[in-house]
């Protein structure tokens, strides 16, 4: 009886480590398409990204966090001004319903302002629409991203 139960819990290792190997294999997989698809993402938003100086739309940029278990993906800037550019400003903005101030974490002016433009002089100010380049940027992937996890998944356990 003791050769048996040692056999069954040899085996029960076995099958224990292949899990954790598919396991792994699926992270991997997952990891690698997320970072595709986080970099996919970033050049869609840098494109739809209104242009100045261009420092806003080299910002943006890809990343992907893997911790444990977990994969974090997706895209960031980190220039200041990139959510008044995203949800626009003053009255202008606050009138295609875009979110809140305290939503957003920024203080936007509700009213119009006078501001001095150099070369044009005193000029008052309604503020500007928002852009949402992240938001449809983010919007045209979700299909794409659903596709590519279901064949991740797929390829990971075959």
């Amino acid at each position: 009886g003791g050769r048996r139960l040692e056999t069954q819990i040899e085996n029960l290792g076995a099958y224990a480590s292949a899990i954790e190997q598919s396991a792994n294999r699926l992270l991997n997989q997952l990891e690698r398409q997320m970072l595709q698809d986080a970099e996919d993402m970033a050049g869609r938003q840098r494109s739809k990204c209104p242009e100045d100086t261009g420092l806003l739309r080299e910002s943006i940029a890809a990343f992907c966090e893997r911790n444990g278990d977990s994969v974090t993906a997706g895209s960031r800037t980190n220039m200041q001004y990139a959510a008044y550019v995203e949800f626009g400003t003053g009255p202008v903005g606050d009138e295609k319903g875009t979110p809140r101030d305290s939503e957003l974490g920024i203080g936007r002016k509700h009213e119009p302002w006078t501001a001095y433009i150099p070369g044009y002089g005193f000029r008052r100010l309604k503020g500007r629409l928002p852009a949402l380049f992240m938001y449809n940027g983010m919007q045209e992937m979700q299909p794409v991203i659903a596709e590519h996890y279901g064949t991740a998944i797929q390829e990971a356990i075959k």
